[in-house]
């Protein structure tokens, strides 16, 4: 299998758990810890609640957080290569799947209108 193929494949099985939970996941936990500088992780060998939240900063300095993911981390998500406008919702998501894939890309988001989904 090509790189190229591999690569359109994790990015599809990371685009299917992209939906309107896992933004009001991101914002309710920003109210809780205070900040939108979050890192989301979503553990598919979790059936009941496989959504975790964790404050960027404190998740890089954990040594349980493999270095190559502590210095793709380093940085918040906002700083991400791509345009941003004022009312955009951006982090960090770092999918674990079942059989050992992992990604972990910046999430940039805009909300269409009040009340509407991203």
């Amino acid at each position: 299998m090509s790189d190229l193929h591999t690569h359109h494949d994790l990015e599809a099985r990371v685009n299917e758990l992209i939906d309107d939970r896992l933004f009001e996941a991101f914002w309710s936990a920003a109210k809780h810890f205070n900040t939108t500088d979050l890192v989301v992780c979503f553990d598919d060998s979790q059936e009941e609640d496989p959504v975790s939240i964790f404050v960027r900063e404190k998740l890089v300095q954990s040594s349980d957080v493999p270095s190559s993911l502590r210095a793709k981390l380093s940085n918040p998500a906002k700083e991400a290569k791509f345009q941003m406008g004022v009312s955009e919702t951006v982090f960090w998501f770092v999918p674990m799947f079942r059989d050992g894939g992992m990604a972990c890309v910046a999430i940039n988001a805009k909300q269409l209108a009040p009340g509407d989904h991203a």
